[in-house]
């Protein structure tokens, strides 16, 4: 069987070794390119804006990470009937991890 690697348009690693019982945020957005690249994954006319705000910290006896946040995403999407842009969507996703 042949595997493909896996990409990774939207990435932003974090050390986990470095996470404390502070909270810590982290804050980024998707540039240009990675939001074209994520475009064309989904085969969508866009990727306006993708970004995330999250709080990072150590709970629980050291063995468990809290993560806080919010992702937030704006797409255009493209009618397949009339074959036009219909209109601008947006998203917001939090959750505890």
């Amino acid at each position: 069987m042949v595997t493909s690697a896996l990409q990774v348009e939207f990435d932003r690693p974090l050390m986990l070794d470095r996470i404390t019982t502070d909270e810590v945020r982290y804050q980024d957005k998707a540039s240009d390119d990675e939001r074209m690249a994520i475009a064309q994954r989904l085969d969508i006319p866009a990727v306006n804006t993708l970004a995330y705000d999250l709080t990072v910290s150590l709970v629980h006896k050291e063995t468990t990470v809290a993560i806080r946040g919010a992702v937030r995403a704006s797409v255009t999407l493209e009618c397949s009937l009339v074959l036009r842009i219909l209109s601008t969507r947006s998203a917001r996703m939090s959750r505890l991890i």
